[in-house]
């Protein structure tokens, strides 16, 4: 029933350094920890916060930065397949029930952090669900092996189907999901030498709509500040596809690229490069030109990474089968990028993000700086019109914890920038970080 499970084969585990060429500024490295379970899917919340989760019902926490991890009971023994954490507090992930009637799916969900799960079986046997991912503590989505949707409004009690408009793709598996918003969000999926799958909700799940994008799998999505969606995935025997939609998914372009490898997971490091895991080739692939262009980048032997998610710049973290958990790491090569990196300025993502109406619309912006400087906030709207902006004259060198509201504005997609400028005036710093505002 796993996709995965084609992946498995049985040989003594080689560790190796992580390489790395001279004219890279990056390097992977490699984290040491006790567990050796397969992790089939990692979600992290921010730098220092996440979960990675896989076989035997196995889930492992951070709370340092992947420096040390904790096992953290489920309750279950079978695979966990596919994890979301919608904040430091709320995370679902699904399972299945195949070694006792009735067969089927058990949706496993937390508030406190994975400390403690709740175990809901889906009321429909012999469906096995492979994906969910939620927009808020009461709304998600959860999708099956043989294309089935269903949408919660509690928080995953309960479940109602839901309809998806094309009979020519049903049947195929549902492998991830991507909010835009409130209302639209997209799932990907399909079945390798068959087709592969683009699915569109604008009512937040309660129907469904099929686009064929390519020859093979789409595995995972992600979209820039544009609104260009992107997405990965690809064939054993081919190699990696990578599909992109600048219309808001009505129309798809699928490319066949020269890379040997399925690409699984999809993360943007910075605006323009993104980084996917290709599994049993042992490698990474990058682009630091939003997919145009794509480099491979080996990782060690016995590296068959599968999941991958950055939270900024410069952290971001990749796993996959025998427990391997890698580190991104910058290696300075610049009078320039050493300023800004020993110097330290940083910003984390926003939290709480997603924002909900009932968290009052007031979202933490956390912002490192390490020498007096000049900032300025500008909050953008879907359409790039600027919303809000805050200007802060000097600010001495410190952490600042902004609360930045986002009172009186409608639901949906904004984007923060964040620009720093040294009281010397001899170093800038910018970022960007995206904030979803939902009912």
């Amino acid at each position: 029933m796993n996709y995965l499970k084609k992946f498995f084969v049985i040989f003594t585990i080689c560790v190796v350094f992580p390489f790395a060429g001279k004219s890279q500024d990056f390097e992977w490295i490699k984290i040491n920890h006790p567990f050796t379970f397969n992790i089939y899917t990692m979600v992290f919340v921010d730098s220092l916060t996440g979960w990675a989760a896989g076989d035997s019902g196995k889930v492992i926490k951070t709370t340092d930065g992947g420096s040390n991890w904790e096992l953290k009971e489920t309750g279950v023994n079978s695979f966990i397949q596919k994890m979301y954490f919608l904040d430091h507090n709320f995370g679902w992930a699904v399972t299945l029930e195949l070694e006792n009637e009735p067969f089927g799916t058990i949706i496993l969900k937390t508030a406190d952090g994975g400390d403690t799960w709740e175990k809901i079986r889906y009321r429909q046997e012999f469906v096995f669900m492979n994906a969910i991912k939620f927009r808020d503590s009461l709304n998600g989505v959860i999708g099956s092996l043989d294309g089935i949707f269903a949408h919660t409004n509690d928080g995953g009690e309960n479940w109602v189907e839901a309809p998806v408009d094309s009979a020519f793709f049903s049947n195929l598996p549902v492998v991830d999901f991507l909010y835009f918003d409130d209302d639209t969000l997209f799932a990907c999926g399909g079945a390798f030498d068959v087709v592969g799958i683009i699915w569109k909700s604008t009512n937040g799940g309660s129907s469904w709509r099929a686009y064929g994008v390519g020859p093979e799998p789409i595995q995972q999505m992600a979209f820039d500040s544009n609104f260009t969606i992107f997405g990965v995935g690809g064939d054993f025997e081919y190699g990696t596809g990578f599909v992109r939609s600048e219309d808001f998914g009505e129309s798809w372009y699928y490319e066949s690229l020269e890379l040997f490898g399925v690409a699984y997971a999809l993360s943007f490091r910075t605006e323009d490069e993104m980084w996917a895991p290709l599994g049993t080739t042992e490698k990474l692939m990058y682009s630091t030109n939003k997919g145009n262009d794509w480099v491979e980048f080996f990782l060690s032997d016995s590296a068959w990474n599968v999941t991958l998610v950055f939270t900024d710049s410069l952290t971001g973290f990749t796993a996959g089968y025998f427990g391997n958990i890698y580190k991104y790491n910058r290696i300075l090569t610049s009078v320039e990028e050493k300023n800004i990196s020993i110097q330290g300025y940083k910003l984390d993502n926003p939290y709480p993000n997603p924002l909900s109406y009932s968290s009052g619309k007031t979202t933490k912006v956390n912002l490192i700086l390490p020498v007096s400087s000049a900032v300025y906030y500008k909050l953008y709207d879907i359409n790039g019109r600027l919303v809000k902006k805050i200007i802060e004259p000097v600010l001495q060198p410190g952490e600042y914890l902004h609360d930045f509201s986002l009172d009186a504005l409608a639901s949906g997609v904004y984007i923060l920038t964040v620009e720093a400028i040294s009281s010397e005036g001899n170093q800038v710093f910018r970022d960007a970080k995206k904030i979803n505002l939902i009912k």
